[in-house]
């Protein structure tokens, strides 16, 4: 049977393979391929790349599999401190997955309509579908960040409390979550400003996030627990 720091440097391990896949697909698919306000570019960047962009959806995937294996050892590391909270934890991120999962599927589309499925369309048409699937794409993806900020003030108070974790990885988690929840209800409600707060958002969520995974692999956790 594994010990705890021996599930945490997996936890570790699955985190940075999460942020690996969400820095490569979301990042790939919204800085590379959609040109927000130009259904004709959009459309000609998916066919350029329709490899790698049908290889951001199999990374999506599994990174979808290896947050709800997080969300799991999150619970079994955090319970000790709460297991009412250390539960609401990991329900708001496999929410957030499940958000993101169902999300996915504008992808899907987008690649069908891109690769001429729905060819009774015309080019125009399936240039604005496109576009239009990928705008839903990205409100998702800000509507699914709402709750993995809820659910990172929560660890954040869990990796505080908890005598595995030292006090300032919880601090700096928080601090992500606060990015997360000050941007993605912006990028929702006022989108022409959201840019004010995205270099905020990525300051904080690599400091915390990353120096979260970096503990896990390195360290694991400070002690066993009894």
């Amino acid at each position: 049977m594994m010990n705890t720091k021996q599930l945490a440097r997996i936890a570790g391990f699955l985190y940075l393979t999460i942020a690996i896949g969400a820095g490569f697909g979301y990042g790939y698919v919204q800085e590379v391929i959609f040109v927000s306000g130009d259904p004709t570019s959009t459309f000609q960047n998916i066919l350029n790349a329709k490899t790698i962009f049908q290889l951001t959806i199999i990374a999506s995937v599994i990174g979808f599999i290896c947050d709800i294996a997080v969300a799991a050892i999150f619970y079994y590391l955090l319970r000790p401190v709460s297991k009412i909270v250390s539960f609401t934890a990991a329900l708001l991120r496999v929410t957030q997955t499940a958000i993101l999962g169902t999300n996915l599927l504008t992808l899907v589309a987008a690649s069908t309509i891109a690769s001429g499925a729905l060819s009774s369309s015309t080019q125009s048409s399936s240039e604005e579908m496109v576009s239009m699937l990928l705008t839903l794409h990205d409100q998702g993806f800000n509507i699914a960040m709402i709750f993995f900020g809820m659910h990172c003030v929560l660890i954040a108070y869990l990796l505080w409390k908890s005598e595995l974790f030292p006090k300032w990885l919880g601090a700096l988690v928080g601090l992500a979550a606060l990015g997360y929840l000050v941007d993605s209800p912006l990028a929702i409600v006022l989108p022409e400003y959201a840019h004010f707060t995205e270099t905020f958002v990525v300051i904080t969520a690599l400091t915390g996030e990353l120096a979260l995974v970096f503990w896990l692999l390195i360290k694991g956790v400070r002690k066993e627990a009894q």
